[in-house]
C-alpha cells in the first residue's frame, strides 16, 4: 500500500511564481509572488490551520516579482527578477541589496524573464 500526503499553506495573496529550497538549510523555502513579495520561511514554523504563515524575511518589490533564487553554495544571496525590469541582489543577513536594469519583458505568452546563478561561480 501507498501512501501520501499534502498541505497547503497560506503564504501570499496572490500566485506564487518560484518556490526554491535553501542549499545548506533545508528548513528554509524562498517563494517569490505575484503580490510584489519575496519571503523566507521556516518550514518548521509554517503550520496547518487558517492563519496567515509569518515570513522570516520579506523582500518588497514594487511590481509582481517574476522569480527569486538563493545562490548555489551558501544561500547567503538572492536574485530576483521582477516585471519592473530589475534585477536584484539581495544580501538577507546585511540587508542589503544592489539593482541592474534588464528588459524583463519577454512577452505576453511565453515564460516570464528568469535569472539563475551560475552554478560553477563560488559566492
Amino acid at each position: 500500500s501507498s501512501s501520501s500526503s499534502s498541505s497547503c499553506f497560506d503564504l501570499h495573496d496572490r500566485k506564487i511564481a518560484t518556490v526554491h529550497c535553501h542549499p545548506t538549510d533545508s528548513n528554509q523555502v524562498l517563494t517569490a509572488s505575484n503580490d510584489h513579495k519575496v519571503c523566507i520561511w521556516d518550514l518548521r514554523k509554517v503550520g496547518g490551520g487558517r492563519a496567515r504563515c509569518k515570513p522570516l524575511l520579506l523582500l518588497q518589490h514594487s511590481l509582481a516579482v517574476t522569480s527569486a533564487y538563493y545562490s548555489p553554495f551558501s544561500g547567503s544571496k538572492i536574485v530576483t527578477t521582477c516585471n519592473d525590469n530589475k534585477l536584484r541582489f539581495w544580501t538577507p543577513k546585511s540587508e542589503g541589496v544592489e539593482e541592474a536594469k534588464h528588459n524583463n519583458n519577454t512577452g505576453r505568452y511565453i515564460t516570464n524573464f528568469r535569472a539563475v546563478w551560475d552554478a560553477g561561480e563560488r559566492e
